[in-house]
């Protein structure tokens, strides 16, 4: 703690005893990875569904993918997606383009892919950028452009290197 003695069972209380969106979504990325507490996806998909913080929509989502639970999997990255959450909207647009979880929808997929890209080239996609550099260069479901692709391509080996020794901390 800062200025007192670091107590972590008695924050983990504070946080079950006032859980506010922030907090469920503390509580959920504790569980989900075994920090501080026992490692338990149920629980942390209980403390995750009680968070509007656009993030928990995607942690949910990938701990409901790792259940092959995809359909709801997608819900989740819905959700996320329409509070601009960029891998939300990568893995709305994957889903949709592979037939996971819902019907196959190549055209709504691509409308996910762009647009996330748009968004997520100002919040460092690498994800999205390389998987456009791809569409564009072999033209699936897009028209065929080398000057997108290598764009793409381009910005995605930005956001690599910018991402190099980078970590998240929890």
């Amino acid at each position: 703690g800062y200025g007192v003695e670091q107590d972590v069972a008695q924050a983990l209380n504070y946080y079950k005893q006032n859980v506010d969106s922030l907090s469920a979504l503390r509580l959920g990325l504790f569980y989900m990875y075994g920090r501080y507490v026992t490692q338990d996806d149920q629980k942390a998909i209980q403390y995750l569904s009680q968070s509007q913080q656009k993030e928990a929509y995607l942690y949910k989502g990938i701990l409901l993918e790792k259940q092959r639970e995809y359909s709801e999997a997608f819900q989740s990255y819905l959700l996320g997606a329409k509070y601009f959450q960029k891998e939300c909207m990568y893995k709305v647009g994957l889903l949709l383009k592979l037939g996971i979880g819902v019907d196959l929808d190549l055209k709504e997929a691509m409308h996910y892919f762009i647009y996330g890209y748009y968004l997520s080239a100002r919040l460092n996609s690498y994800d999205a950028c390389l998987l456009l550099s791809q569409l564009y260069e072999l033209g699936r479901y897009v028209e065929k452009n080398h000057r997108f692709a290598l764009s793409y391509y381009q910005q995605a080996q930005i956001i690599r290197k910018e991402k190099e020794g980078e970590y998240e901390i929890i």
